[in-house]
């Protein structure tokens, strides 16, 4: 009688540690912490085309010699963290903390990397407003990756949205960016 009483308490204590890991994927209970995030294919797309157009221009301008390898290299870095696979692809991406910690650091260094250029180059006032806010939102995005990585009480329904939110932020960024770097091109030119 206490062999199987004690034996459904076992089973319960499963289902529930499993449950919880099911609906809070990032719970300190959690056995896998890991979340599959299921991008916005519409959002995807448009902005695959984004970046495939952006390409296309920067190729051009890097056979022109149109900038200096100080801005080419911070625009290569910009690229990698561009194409991360949950920002272009469509089917479900693995989330994990420890990628979102490296995601953090690398969203750092792209930070203090415009920061430098901000304060290294004299730009007219509008190509200096776009270097400045593709900055603040490089700290927008790296709250938002706080705020994910200390989600431990959030269920799948809001990682989904706080998920979705930071890839709207990404996307976001890199239009700025690339305003920014159409502004400072023109600059250039003349």
């Amino acid at each position: 009688m206490k062999q199987n009483r004690k034996r459904k308490w076992i089973i319960i204590a499963i289902l529930l540690l499993l449950a919880n890991t099911y609906f809070y994927p990032y719970s300190n209970l959690s056995l896998n912490k890991s979340y599959s995030y299921n991008a916005d294919n519409v959002m995807v797309r448009g902005y695959v085309k984004e970046l495939r157009d952006f390409k296309k221009v920067y190729k051009n301008d890097l056979k022109e010699n149109v900038f200096s390898e100080d801005i080419t290299s911070r625009v290569d870095y910009l690229l990698l963290m561009s194409e991360q696979e949950w920002l272009v692809k469509e089917e479900a991406s693995k989330m994990k903390p420890s990628y979102l910690y490296s995601l953090y650091e690398d969203m750092k260094i792209l930070k203090e990397s415009l920061m430098e250029l901000e304060s290294e180059k004299n730009f007219s006032q509008e190509t200096e407003s776009y270097l400045t806010y593709a900055i603040i939102r490089c700290k927008s995005i790296q709250k938002q990756i706080l705020y994910i990585l200390n989600s431990k009480n959030d269920s799948r329904y809001d990682l989904q949205t706080l998920y979705h939110n930071l890839q709207v932020g990404f996307m976001g960024f890199f239009g700025i960016f690339t305003s920014y770097y159409e502004a400072a091109k023109r600059e250039k030119l003349n």
